[in-house]
């Protein structure tokens, strides 16, 4: 499933949903400061 949607997105569009992932893990990473410790860049 994974390696369709890997081959069906472009480059461009592979780098916005890396960029996505990273902004909403530093979200989830400043609601749970918990997790701020186990979240390394």
């Amino acid at each position: 499933m994974l390696r369709i949607l890997a081959k069906t997105l472009s480059q461009k569009s592979q780098k916005l949903w890396v960029k996505l992932l990273d902004r909403l893990g530093d979200l989830w990473c400043s609601i749970q400061t918990t997790n701020c410790r186990s979240h390394i860049r």
